[in-house]
Protein backbone atom coordinates (compact mmCIF):
# COMPACT_ATOMS: atom_id res chain seq x y z
CA UNK A 1 0.00 0.00 0.00
CA UNK A 2 1.11 3.45 -0.35
CA UNK A 3 1.86 5.29 2.42
CA UNK A 4 2.70 9.11 3.08
CA UNK A 5 6.16 9.75 2.50
CA UNK A 6 7.36 7.35 1.24
CA UNK A 7 8.12 5.07 -2.66
CA UNK A 8 5.64 2.73 -1.80
CA UNK A 9 4.02 2.83 -4.83
CA UNK A 10 5.01 2.24 -8.77
CA UNK A 11 4.24 4.42 -11.48
CA UNK A 12 2.81 3.33 -14.82
CA UNK A 13 3.58 5.37 -17.87
CA UNK A 14 0.29 5.09 -20.73
CA UNK A 15 2.48 6.88 -22.90
CA UNK A 16 0.55 5.46 -26.00
CA UNK A 17 1.37 8.50 -28.04
CA UNK A 18 4.76 6.83 -27.91
CA UNK A 19 5.58 7.09 -31.54
CA UNK A 20 4.94 10.84 -31.33
CA UNK A 21 8.05 10.84 -28.86
CA UNK A 22 10.40 8.71 -31.58
CA UNK A 23 9.68 11.30 -34.34
CA UNK A 24 10.00 14.26 -32.03
CA UNK A 25 13.77 13.04 -31.49
CA UNK A 26 14.62 13.29 -35.16
CA UNK A 27 14.98 15.74 -37.94
CA UNK A 28 12.28 17.71 -39.27
CA UNK A 29 9.43 19.18 -38.17
CA UNK A 30 7.60 17.76 -34.72
CA UNK A 31 3.54 16.45 -35.45
CA UNK A 32 0.59 17.23 -33.23
CA UNK A 33 -2.13 14.33 -32.87
CA UNK A 34 -5.30 15.73 -34.14
CA UNK A 35 -7.92 16.17 -30.93
CA UNK A 36 -9.57 12.84 -31.68
CA UNK A 37 -6.14 10.85 -31.11
CA UNK A 38 -5.59 12.22 -28.35
CA UNK A 39 -9.29 11.33 -27.20
CA UNK A 40 -8.46 7.78 -27.73
CA UNK A 41 -4.61 7.90 -26.31
CA UNK A 42 -5.50 8.82 -22.74
CA UNK A 43 -8.73 6.44 -22.60
CA UNK A 44 -6.86 3.64 -23.56
CA UNK A 45 -4.27 4.19 -21.47
CA UNK A 46 -6.00 3.70 -18.21
CA UNK A 47 -6.73 0.14 -19.53
CA UNK A 48 -3.17 -0.50 -17.86
CA UNK A 49 -4.81 -0.32 -14.74
CA UNK A 50 -4.51 -4.07 -15.25
CA UNK A 51 -1.55 -4.07 -14.50
CA UNK A 52 -1.81 -2.09 -10.87
CA UNK A 53 -2.00 -3.08 -7.53
CA UNK A 54 -3.49 -1.25 -4.66
CA UNK A 55 -1.68 2.50 -4.57
CA UNK A 56 0.03 2.39 -8.12
CA UNK A 57 -0.06 5.09 -10.12
CA UNK A 58 -0.77 5.63 -13.55
CA UNK A 59 0.32 8.54 -15.57
CA UNK A 60 -1.71 9.72 -18.95
CA UNK A 61 -0.25 12.38 -21.58
CA UNK A 62 -3.77 14.48 -20.69
CA UNK A 63 -6.30 13.96 -17.76
CA UNK A 64 -9.34 11.44 -17.20
CA UNK A 65 -11.40 12.40 -14.87
CA UNK A 66 -11.71 9.00 -12.67
CA UNK A 67 -15.68 8.87 -12.65
CA UNK A 68 -15.34 8.11 -16.38
CA UNK A 69 -13.54 4.51 -15.22
CA UNK A 70 -16.18 1.55 -14.67
CA UNK A 71 -15.49 -0.37 -11.31
CA UNK A 72 -13.87 -3.80 -12.90
CA UNK A 73 -14.35 -6.78 -9.97
CA UNK A 74 -10.77 -7.72 -9.34
CA UNK A 75 -8.76 -4.29 -10.30
CA UNK A 76 -8.30 -1.76 -7.64
CA UNK A 77 -9.70 1.60 -8.36
CA UNK A 78 -6.75 3.47 -10.12
CA UNK A 79 -5.03 6.56 -8.85
CA UNK A 80 -4.32 8.91 -12.08
CA UNK A 81 -1.94 12.11 -12.77
CA UNK A 82 -0.71 13.98 -15.40
CA UNK A 83 1.86 16.67 -15.80
CA UNK A 84 5.43 16.97 -16.97
CA UNK A 85 7.50 13.08 -15.63
CA UNK A 86 10.15 14.94 -13.86
CA UNK A 87 7.59 16.79 -11.77
CA UNK A 88 6.07 14.03 -10.50
CA UNK A 89 6.74 12.60 -7.15
CA UNK A 90 9.54 9.68 -6.87
CA UNK A 91 8.11 6.35 -7.29
CA UNK A 92 9.60 2.72 -6.10
CA UNK A 93 9.53 1.57 -9.97
CA UNK A 94 8.50 2.62 -13.37
CA UNK A 95 6.86 0.73 -16.07
CA UNK A 96 6.30 2.51 -19.51
CA UNK A 97 4.44 1.47 -22.48
CA UNK A 98 7.30 2.50 -24.60
CA UNK A 99 10.52 3.39 -22.59
CA UNK A 100 12.33 6.90 -23.59
CA UNK A 101 15.52 7.67 -22.10
CA UNK A 102 13.61 10.35 -19.48
CA UNK A 103 11.52 7.27 -18.53
CA UNK A 104 14.94 5.31 -17.85
CA UNK A 105 16.50 8.61 -16.57
CA UNK A 106 13.69 9.33 -14.25
CA UNK A 107 13.79 5.49 -12.71
CA UNK A 108 17.08 6.22 -11.88
CA UNK A 109 16.64 8.83 -9.99
CA UNK A 110 14.14 7.16 -7.76
CA UNK A 111 16.18 3.76 -7.79
CA UNK A 112 19.96 4.80 -6.66
CA UNK A 113 22.12 1.86 -6.42
CA UNK A 114 20.93 -0.42 -3.34
CA UNK A 115 17.47 0.89 -3.76
CA UNK A 116 15.23 -2.42 -4.85
CA UNK A 117 12.24 -2.26 -6.78
CA UNK A 118 9.02 -3.06 -5.88
CA UNK A 119 8.61 -6.81 -6.13
CA UNK A 120 5.27 -8.15 -7.05
CA UNK A 121 4.67 -12.08 -5.81
CA UNK A 122 3.45 -14.61 -7.74
CA UNK A 123 3.98 -16.32 -10.99
CA UNK A 124 1.84 -14.90 -13.33
CA UNK A 125 2.44 -12.82 -16.95
CA UNK A 126 2.19 -9.47 -14.71
CA UNK A 127 4.10 -10.70 -11.62
CA UNK A 128 6.74 -11.54 -14.33
CA UNK A 129 6.27 -8.38 -16.33
CA UNK A 130 7.43 -5.93 -13.82
CA UNK A 131 10.29 -8.68 -12.84
CA UNK A 132 11.58 -8.29 -16.06
CA UNK A 133 14.87 -6.10 -16.57
CA UNK A 134 13.82 -2.73 -18.05
CA UNK A 135 14.42 -2.32 -21.56
CA UNK A 136 17.25 0.04 -23.10
CA UNK A 137 15.72 3.55 -24.55
CA UNK A 138 18.03 3.37 -27.82
CA UNK A 139 17.33 -0.33 -28.42
CA UNK A 140 13.22 0.08 -27.72
CA UNK A 141 13.77 2.97 -30.83
CA UNK A 142 16.02 0.85 -33.22
CA UNK A 143 13.35 -1.67 -32.55
CA UNK A 144 10.64 0.38 -34.41
CA UNK A 145 12.31 1.83 -36.84
CA UNK A 146 10.02 0.46 -39.81
CA UNK A 147 13.63 0.59 -41.51
CA UNK A 148 14.39 -2.31 -39.34
CA UNK A 149 11.07 -4.18 -40.35
CA UNK A 150 12.31 -3.58 -44.19
CA UNK A 151 15.67 -5.15 -43.62
CA UNK A 152 14.69 -8.12 -41.39
CA UNK A 153 11.76 -9.59 -44.26
CA UNK A 154 14.35 -9.07 -47.46
CA UNK A 155 16.58 -11.11 -45.09
CA UNK A 156 13.87 -13.62 -44.05
CA UNK A 157 12.53 -13.64 -48.20
CA UNK A 158 8.92 -12.08 -46.77
CA UNK A 159 9.79 -8.91 -48.27
CA UNK A 160 6.14 -7.33 -49.51
CA UNK A 161 6.58 -6.67 -53.72
CA UNK A 162 7.41 -3.02 -54.02
CA UNK A 163 8.30 -2.18 -50.13
CA UNK A 164 11.25 0.24 -50.79
CA UNK A 165 12.59 3.09 -48.07
CA UNK A 166 12.93 6.53 -50.33
CA UNK A 167 14.24 9.52 -49.44
CA UNK A 168 12.61 12.23 -51.35
CA UNK A 169 9.79 12.48 -53.89
CA UNK A 170 12.47 12.32 -56.82
CA UNK A 171 12.74 8.72 -55.47
CA UNK A 172 9.24 8.14 -55.44
CA UNK A 173 8.32 8.97 -58.77
CA UNK A 174 11.14 7.15 -59.99
CA UNK A 175 10.08 3.79 -58.17
CA UNK A 176 6.30 4.45 -59.11
CA UNK A 177 7.64 4.51 -62.67
CA UNK A 178 8.94 1.46 -62.56
CA UNK A 179 6.18 -0.20 -61.33
CA UNK A 180 6.80 -0.04 -57.44
CA UNK A 181 3.02 -0.26 -57.19
CA UNK A 182 2.01 -2.98 -59.55
CA UNK A 183 1.73 -5.61 -56.85
CA UNK A 184 -1.70 -3.22 -56.37
CA UNK A 185 -4.34 -4.59 -57.51
CA UNK A 186 -6.44 -0.76 -57.53
CA UNK A 187 -2.95 0.52 -57.78
CA UNK A 188 -2.69 2.05 -55.00
CA UNK A 189 0.33 2.99 -52.23
CA UNK A 190 1.28 4.49 -49.15
CA UNK A 191 4.10 6.16 -48.10
CA UNK A 192 4.54 5.65 -43.53
CA UNK A 193 6.49 7.38 -41.59
CA UNK A 194 9.47 5.89 -40.04
CA UNK A 195 7.59 5.73 -36.61
CA UNK A 196 3.86 6.03 -36.80
CA UNK A 197 0.67 4.22 -35.50
CA UNK A 198 -2.62 3.38 -36.11
CA UNK A 199 -2.36 4.86 -39.92
CA UNK A 200 -1.40 8.45 -38.48
CA UNK A 201 0.38 10.52 -40.89
CA UNK A 202 0.69 8.12 -43.69
CA UNK A 203 0.90 9.83 -47.28
CA UNK A 204 -1.71 7.57 -49.83
CA UNK A 205 -1.63 8.10 -53.49
CA UNK A 206 -2.44 5.86 -56.37
CA UNK A 207 -1.21 5.15 -59.71
CA UNK A 208 2.28 5.55 -61.60
CA UNK A 209 2.04 9.30 -61.35
CA UNK A 210 1.71 12.25 -58.53
CA UNK A 211 -1.18 14.16 -58.18
CA UNK A 212 -0.96 17.54 -56.78
CA UNK A 213 -2.25 16.32 -53.54
CA UNK A 214 0.05 13.20 -53.04
CA UNK A 215 2.85 15.23 -54.48
CA UNK A 216 2.02 18.21 -51.43
CA UNK A 217 1.58 15.57 -48.66
CA UNK A 218 4.92 13.67 -50.13
CA UNK A 219 7.30 16.63 -50.19
CA UNK A 220 6.10 17.19 -46.51
CA UNK A 221 6.86 13.92 -45.00
CA UNK A 222 9.94 14.01 -46.85
CA UNK A 223 12.35 16.10 -44.24
CA UNK A 224 16.27 15.88 -44.85
CA UNK A 225 17.22 12.70 -42.86
CA UNK A 226 14.10 11.48 -42.23
CA UNK A 227 12.90 8.69 -45.25
CA UNK A 228 9.71 7.46 -45.65
CA UNK A 229 8.94 3.46 -46.00
CA UNK A 230 6.64 2.77 -49.39
CA UNK A 231 3.85 -0.01 -49.58
CA UNK A 232 1.63 -0.81 -52.34
CA UNK A 233 -1.46 -1.12 -51.07
CA UNK A 234 -2.82 -4.36 -50.77
CA UNK A 235 -6.39 -5.67 -49.10
CA UNK A 236 -5.15 -6.76 -45.22
CA UNK A 237 -7.18 -10.33 -44.94
CA UNK A 238 -5.32 -11.59 -41.99
CA UNK A 239 -3.38 -9.60 -39.52
CA UNK A 240 -2.09 -11.63 -36.59
CA UNK A 241 -0.28 -10.18 -33.69
CA UNK A 242 2.35 -12.16 -31.49
CA UNK A 243 2.89 -11.85 -27.81
CA UNK A 244 5.63 -12.57 -26.61
CA UNK A 245 7.83 -12.98 -22.89
CA UNK A 246 11.35 -12.02 -23.51
CA UNK A 247 13.67 -12.56 -20.38
CA UNK A 248 17.05 -12.98 -20.03
CA UNK A 249 17.30 -16.43 -20.54
CA UNK A 250 14.41 -17.51 -22.63
CA UNK A 251 11.83 -16.15 -24.97
CA UNK A 252 8.16 -17.77 -24.77
CA UNK A 253 5.52 -17.51 -26.95
CA UNK A 254 2.35 -16.40 -25.06
CA UNK A 255 -0.07 -16.54 -27.34
CA UNK A 256 -1.24 -14.70 -30.88
CA UNK A 257 -4.62 -12.37 -31.64
CA UNK A 258 -6.25 -11.73 -35.07
CA UNK A 259 -6.27 -7.96 -34.94
CA UNK A 260 -8.87 -5.12 -36.57
CA UNK A 261 -7.69 -2.29 -37.74
CA UNK A 262 -9.18 1.19 -39.69
CA UNK A 263 -10.84 0.57 -42.91
CA UNK A 264 -8.55 2.83 -44.21
CA UNK A 265 -5.99 0.37 -43.89
CA UNK A 266 -8.14 -2.27 -45.75
CA UNK A 267 -8.53 -4.79 -43.39
CA UNK A 268 -11.17 -6.44 -41.30
CA UNK A 269 -12.08 -7.42 -38.13
CA UNK A 270 -11.76 -11.03 -36.53
CA UNK A 271 -12.29 -12.19 -33.47
CA UNK A 272 -9.14 -13.74 -31.43
CA UNK A 273 -7.61 -17.41 -32.51
CA UNK A 274 -7.42 -20.06 -29.80
CA UNK A 275 -3.31 -19.64 -28.35
CA UNK A 276 -1.10 -22.43 -27.00
CA UNK A 277 1.25 -20.93 -24.72
CA UNK A 278 4.59 -21.53 -24.57
CA UNK A 279 4.90 -22.66 -28.32
CA UNK A 280 8.21 -22.45 -30.49
CA UNK A 281 8.46 -18.79 -32.43
CA UNK A 282 8.82 -20.77 -35.57
CA UNK A 283 5.36 -22.37 -34.82
CA UNK A 284 3.24 -19.02 -35.48
CA UNK A 285 2.30 -18.02 -38.69
CA UNK A 286 -0.84 -18.26 -40.86
CA UNK A 287 -1.08 -20.11 -44.49
CA UNK A 288 -0.34 -17.98 -47.67
CA UNK A 289 -3.00 -16.61 -49.64
CA UNK A 290 -3.70 -18.33 -52.67
CA UNK A 291 -0.99 -17.71 -55.48
CA UNK A 292 -1.85 -14.88 -57.64
CA UNK A 293 -3.49 -13.48 -54.82
CA UNK A 294 -3.35 -9.65 -54.31
CA UNK A 295 -3.66 -9.35 -50.90
CA UNK A 296 -1.60 -9.85 -47.85
CA UNK A 297 -1.33 -11.57 -44.41
CA UNK A 298 0.46 -10.07 -41.67
CA UNK A 299 2.51 -11.50 -38.76
CA UNK A 300 3.57 -8.39 -35.71
CA UNK A 301 5.79 -10.01 -33.33
CA UNK A 302 5.99 -8.40 -29.78
CA UNK A 303 9.64 -9.22 -29.07
CA UNK A 304 11.31 -6.47 -27.86
CA UNK A 305 13.82 -6.09 -24.76
CA UNK A 306 12.18 -7.37 -21.59
CA UNK A 307 10.28 -4.97 -19.52
CA UNK A 308 9.10 -2.88 -22.00
CA UNK A 309 4.74 -2.42 -21.65
CA UNK A 310 4.18 -1.56 -25.01
CA UNK A 311 1.56 -3.57 -26.56
CA UNK A 312 0.60 -5.25 -23.41
CA UNK A 313 -3.20 -4.88 -21.82
CA UNK A 314 -5.44 -5.94 -24.41
CA UNK A 315 -4.48 -2.50 -26.53
CA UNK A 316 -4.24 -2.34 -30.28
CA UNK A 317 -1.32 -4.47 -32.07
CA UNK A 318 1.28 -2.46 -33.54
CA UNK A 319 4.27 -3.79 -35.71
CA UNK A 320 6.22 -5.31 -32.46
CA UNK A 321 8.84 -4.59 -29.88
CA UNK A 322 7.15 -5.45 -26.72
CA UNK A 323 8.11 -7.80 -24.01
CA UNK A 324 6.26 -9.73 -21.17
CA UNK A 325 2.77 -8.28 -23.02
CA UNK A 326 -0.67 -8.87 -20.96
CA UNK A 327 -1.71 -8.56 -25.01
Amino acid sequence: MEREGSLEFARIVANLDFEETLHAAGPGAPRRLSAQARISVRLLGTVLRVLASPGDRIWLPEGVSPTRLPEVPGLPPPTLETGPLRALPPARDWLAWGETAEIADLRARDLPPGVPRLMREGEGLTARLWRAPRPLAPIARHVHDRRIHVQLADRLGLALPGRRVLHSTRELEAHLAAGGAESSPTGEWILKPLFSAAGRNWVRGSGPRLDRRARLSAEKGFAPGRPLVFEPRLERFEDFGVALCIEESAVEVIGRTRSSAPAAAGSKAFAPPPTRPGRALGSIGSAPPPRGSARSSTLSGTGAPAGSTHGSAGMPRGRSRRSCSER
